[in-house]
């Protein structure tokens, strides 16, 4: 199978490609070379790879930075997955688009379910709200895959950030009260890989959940993977 993967530099990318790279053709296009953000750019890669199925990594998930700058998160997020979602439409490719938790607001007291309703309550989690309904509208099939709390190594995420404090002898910043089930430690730990809840094919279009707790960006790939593994 052919996969163009959007971001394929970045944390989540480089895993993706290390997990997929051994048994599917790979091409990608990422920030230097490729702006998603320009329609006929992305058209244009896209297009020109003919690829059978787009991972759709890529996106400004800096939450700090997107609440500063609110317009370009959702110049990033929303315009830059519509103009890849248009694309896989001319290419008659299959979506993969990867989204987050913070679609939601945080407010209930049970885990979400993946068609409970949406309701962002800062400027990142909007602009990936308008990104999943840019997907829903304009891909002709997708998967939405929700994740969070991405790590991997050589990534810029909380658990380097922990350590680089921690090495430096500053202190630790207040855990907030975010609590989730340390999937990928437990899977370290004993060896057994954790798998999404259930396996689909992309010949219907849905939502899933790969949110179990630490979610590393490896067990986001067998998410991933998981949704390739009928097609």
């Amino acid at each position: 199978m052919r996969i163009f993967i959007t971001g394929h530099r970045g944390q989540l990318g480089r895993a993706l490609w290390d997990e997929l790279g051994s048994r599917h053709e790979l091409v990608g296009g990422d920030l230097s070379d490729w702006d998603m953000t320009d329609r006929a750019q992305a058209a244009a890669l896209i297009v020109n790879a003919r690829p059978d199925v787009v991972i759709h990594a890529a996106a400004l998930t800096n939450v700090e930075y997107c609440a500063e700058h609110p317009a370009e998160a959702v110049r990033a997020n929303g315009v830059g997955t519509y103009n890849v979602a248009l694309a896989c439409r001319d290419a008659d490719a299959r979506l993969i688009a990867i989204s987050t938790n913070e679609v939601f607001d945080g407010q209930v007291s049970q885990p979400y379910q993946e068609y409970d309703p949406r309701h962002p309550i800062n400027p990142y989690g909007y602009s990936k709200y308008v990104a999943e309904q840019v997907v829903e509208r304009y891909a002709p099939h997708y998967a939405i895959v929700r994740t969070a709390w991405l790590f991997a190594p050589g990534g810029v995420n909380f658990i380097h950030k922990i350590l680089a404090r921690a090495r430096s002898g500053q202190p630790l910043p207040p855990i907030r009260k975010d609590l989730g089930e340390a999937a990928h430690f437990l899977w370290l730990m004993t060896g057994e890989e954790p798998t999404p809840d259930a396996e689909h094919t992309l010949d219907v279009s849905y939502v899933l959940h790969a949110e179990h707790g630490f979610n590393a960006s490896t067990f986001t790939g067998r998410a991933v993977a998981s949704t390739l593994s009928d097609m």
